[in-house]
């Protein structure tokens, strides 16, 4: 199951659109689940990835005399669209030995993406090479002897969505060589564009090698940004007896914010207590704390560390919560969180991503992507009740995913 449900705004004022995502309810009810929205004087820019697409592909035959054929083909491919951070690497290699005519391909490709949250600045490594190589003996006349050997490499294919302007910057190199043979082909490439028009565009064609270096300015759109490399190396009885082909890119893409206002979080409480243990541990251990105490029912606990953790919460009882800049799980949760403020609420989610593993949290009002994008993931045997509203979406992007078997509760909703 999947839900979207997209915020609404007065006629008096402007209201950021609300993301928010509900999938695998399956047979587990949400009851009132909230969305409460409201108008802010900025709103943060941000990317939204549709598809993202690495793969390589490795082909190669070869025909001798008598017809036989000798065919490979080999192809790998990765479609996480959610992998920011990781390094996709794959490579494939064909070959088809023949007594007569063989061939051989291969393709290698690299990929990350870094953003580490939808509104922070996007940067595309990508690398990519194929080479293609086909031969065959001296033929009598009209012998059938043929071989062709075609690789590709699709280091990145994406997708995306700007919500305002960003800067552009494209810094790399593409080569491309297919030998003596005229039968051959290569050609590697860098584009960005925009529903089928170019906005930039590097070429390396036959036999070239160029440096890739270009700037701009995309305006709120949906674009396609692809990196590429592929070759042939093709011969039959009435061409030379053969010649490798190959081609080749690697680049480096970056997506800023071309300026606006910036959204900033409400000011840290006097009496907050800030989580330290970047490894995590335990809530209640007062050494991951400063001050090293536990906080209680009249405390601020607030985690910041930019740093994928996971803390084993038990049973704790604090005044407000606010997670900021990092990616925090919480498990084995039986915690209430008691101001009854809405603005600023009792739970903050900010530019930031919070996993609800296993137990219960329970607070007045809860408010996800305050100043910047963040999400809240609630996994199966998760609850989160909220006894007030449950906004998703500030000036920063919100998302709410709940995972079969994950109940989300809110007793309330508005829309300003």
């Amino acid at each position: 199951m999947f839900i979207k449900a997209i915020g609404c705004g007065s006629r008096r004022s402007r209201v950021r659109p609300v993301l928010a995502h509900v999938r695998g309810l399956g047979r587990v009810a949400v009851f009132a689940l909230a969305f409460a929205l409201w108008s802010h004087p900025a709103v943060a820019q941000f990317i939204t990835v549709h598809s993202r697409f690495t793969g390589v592909q490795a082909e190669a035959e070869a025909v001798d005399d008598t017809q036989t054929s000798i065919r490979d083909f080999q192809r790998d491919q990765n479609t996480d669209k959610d992998s920011r951070g990781v390094l996709v690497e794959l490579s494939k290699n064909a070959s088809a030995p023949g007594p007569e005519s063989s061939a051989s391909a291969g393709a290698t490709a690299k990929a990350q993406l870094n953003q580490p949250f939808t509104n922070d600045p996007l940067q595309i490594i990508a690398s990519g090479s194929t080479n293609a190589s086909a031969t065959r003996t001296e033929a009598p006349p009209n012998a059938p002897r043929r071989a062709f050997a075609d690789p590709f490499s699709d280091p990145i294919q994406l997708s995306f969505t700007t919500s305002g302007p960003y800067n552009f910057t494209v810094t790399g190199q593409v080569q491309a060589a297919r030998g003596a043979n005229a039968l051959n082909s290569a050609r590697a490439e860098v584009y960005i564009r925009e529903q089928g028009v170019s906005i930039f565009e590097a070429t390396a064609i036959g036999t070239q090698n160029k440096q890739v270096s270009g700037s701009g300015t995309l305006p709120a759109g949906t674009y396609s940004i692809v990196v590429r490399a592929f070759c042939r190396s093709w011969v039959r009885s009435d061409s030379p007896t053969g010649a490798p082909a190959s081609a080749s890119v690697d680049c480096q893409i970056q997506l800023d914010p071309a300026g606006g206002p910036t959204p900033t979080p409400t000011p840290t409480p006097s009496s907050a207590v800030h989580w330290t243990n970047s490894s995590g541990g335990s809530f209640n251990n007062p050494n991951n704390w400063d001050p090293q105490k536990v906080p209680d029912f009249g405390d601020t606990a607030i985690f910041d560390p930019q740093a994928f953790y996971t803390v084993d919460v038990g049973f704790a009882t604090t005044d407000r919560l606010i997670v900021r800049n990092g990616n925090v799980t919480f498990t084995n949760l039986s915690y209430s969180v008691g101001s009854t403020a809405f603005d600023p609420a009792s739970v903050v989610i900010d530019n930031a991503q919070l996993t609800l593993a296993s137990g219960g949290l329970h607070s007045i009002h809860g408010l996800i992507g305050e100043s910047a994008a963040s999400r809240v993931d609630v996994n199966a045997g998760a609850t989160w009740t909220n006894t007030g509203s449950l906004r998703v979406g500030g000036a920063g992007e919100g998302i709410l995913a709940i995972a079969d078997g994950g109940s989300v509760t809110s007793g309330r909703a508005s829309c300003r």
